[in-house]
């Protein structure tokens, strides 16, 4: 059977106890686990003890994880027994270590696929260390601040009228996306400014390539023109977002938490309740300026096109 390894790490302003409370305790898991999130409605068994609880979901499975040994603020020994929607048994570790005042904590998962699933060894562990980060990034709120300041809301299907767009396109790295479209934006503000657009109209960003097993994307950021200019500054692009079904689903919160949105709307995929459209890319629309909203307040749609 392929065996996988997972391991992924934050820094969090917090001492090793207090890290270690939050995650040695099942009962709190529901506030930062990156897939409770995406399904508030899982029905969650614990047991009397405290050493172990089971979930059952329609959208993310069924299973039970199980302490198998700890050592105070410093260690946490789990085994995470999946039965839906795959049989699969994983050792999972949460390490801590006092660093800079606070604590480092890496969180490692090995296991192995069924046979028959070999072929996604390496799109799978893509997948779950980015479900790694998102937990970790919670877990680094909550227990710094006391609360998680993001909220996901499946909108639906809506209809797209579509527009013409002018922007720029980057290849980078996954890890790599926020830096790189920041610095994005930032280079198309003054022609922005200067062509005085329509700031009702959102801009966006689009994803036109998305490669899990190598952690490659290609994205493209862009703003909606009635028309496109004939002549653009060297280094830009134009295109068009046609027209269409979307489903949509909302983020309200900082931009680093974008992810569960992005999670929820792939599991839905995937439980088909709503059919992507082939050879249509997924976007963001960014309701919300940054320059004059609160980070807790900014709102995002992740558009997936339909069928």
């Amino acid at each position: 059977m392929p065996a996988t390894h997972i391991s992924r790490s934050v820094h969090i302003a917090a001492s090793p106890e207090d890290v270690f409370g939050r995650i040695s305790d099942f009962k709190q898991w529901p506030s930062w686990s990156p897939w409770l999130v995406l399904e508030p409605e899982t029905k969650l068994t614990f047991a009397e003890d405290g050493n172990s609880y089971e979930w059952e979901g329609e959208l993310i499975g069924a299973g039970r994880i199980i302490k198998i040994a700890s050592s105070v603020s410093e260690r946490l020994e789990c085994q995470l027994v999946i039965s839906k929607p795959w049989k699969s048994v994983s050792e999972v570790v949460f390490e801590l270590k006092a660093v800079d005042g606070g604590t480092e904590v890496t969180w490692i998962m090995n296991g192995k696929l069924p046979l028959v699933m070999f072929w996604m060894k390496r799109m799978m562990e893509t997948l779950v260390g980015m479900d790694y980060v998102r937990g970790l990034t919670m877990l680094k709120d909550v227990c710094e601040t006391g609360e998680i300041p993001s909220s996901i809301e499946a909108l639906g299907e809506e209809k797209f009228s579509g527009r013409s767009y002018v922007g720029v396109s980057t290849d980078c790295k996954i890890s790599e996306i926020g830096e790189k479209m920041g610095a994005d934006f930032q280079k198309i503000e003054p022609w922005v400014n200067e062509q005085k657009l329509d700031a009702s109209n959102p801009p966006f960003s689009i994803y036109e390539k998305w490669n899990m097993s190598k952690s490659d994307v290609r994205y493209s950021v862009g703003v909606p023109v009635p028309e496109v200019p004939a002549e653009l500054p060297e280094g830009f692009i134009s295109g068009k977002i046609p027209e269409g079904k979307i489903f949509v689903i909302k983020h309200t919160g900082p931009y680093r938490h974008l992810g569960n949105a992005w999670s929820l709307g792939m599991i839905l995929s995937r439980n088909k309740k709503f059919r992507p459209r082939k050879g249509a890319y997924p976007f963001e629309l960014y309701v919300s300026d940054p320059r004059k909203t609160d980070e807790k307040d900014l709102v995002v749609h992740i558009c997936f096109p339909m069928v």
